[in-house]
């Protein structure tokens, strides 16, 4: 990926204040932003433009466009109204119908990859950085850990206006999704139960990750 210096950086903080462009820590740019071109260009999930990297005192940021609308949290689901919670349910299951409906590439002799072919950044994988490719899901699951936040939905009103934080984009095993979902939701009851809605259940994988 293009690197831009800091001084480019810069400029372009003092042209927009900050009101356009988001400037986002990130731990693989290229796997991000490669994710955010693959889904655009197979779904239309809304999710932000990438235009570039930098590094900065051993960080790396990732410069893309403002998604509009606020990101949503727990205790705002709860009291969000049933209409407006229904229709966001709506479309978020679309979105996920939307990506699992992406077939492989052609000739991938890895079952578990990220959308460039190589390692995967997933905190359920490892907290130490970029794992993989894996052969099949039997190797992988020898370090499954971590979750999946809420607040990577944004919304205006009863309506999803973006999808963000997609570094941990890859070819996953079919129950994947509803697993990192439901270790995010455990604490929170309400979103644990429009879950099942949004994604496909997979109620006996999820019973042995809850336990360990």
């Amino acid at each position: 990926m293009r690197r831009l210096s800091l001084t480019c950086i810069g400029y372009l903080w003092s042209v927009t204040a900050g009101r356009w462009p988001f400037i986002k820590p990130c731990c693989v740019p290229d796997i991000e932003t490669a994710s955010m071109e693959f889904v655009r260009r197979h779904t239309t999930i809304p999710v932000p433009k990438a235009f570039g990297s930098f590094r900065y005192r051993d960080q790396d940021y990732l410069i893309m466009t403002r998604m509009p609308g606020h990101s949503l949290e727990f205790s705002e689901w709860k009291d969000l109204k049933d209409r407006t919670r229904s229709v966001l349910v709506v479309q978020l299951r679309d979105y996920v119908l939307q990506l699992r409906s992406i077939p492989r590439p052609v000739g991938s002799s890895t079952a578990v990859c990220s959308v460039l072919g190589g390692p995967v950044y997933n905190l359920r994988l490892c907290t130490d950085g970029s794992y993989g490719p894996y052969v099949n899901e039997d190797q992988m699951n020898l370090q499954l850990r971590s979750g999946v936040l809420l607040e990577n939905i944004m919304v205006d009103g009863d309506r999803v206006t973006g999808i963000i934080d997609w570094e941990s984009t890859g070819w996953f095993p079919v129950h994947w999704e509803y697993l990192k979902a439901m270790f995010g939701a455990m604490v929170f009851e309400p979103w644990e139960k429009d879950i099942p809605k949004i994604i496909p259940p997979f109620e006996f994988e999820a019973l042995g990750y809850c336990k360990v």
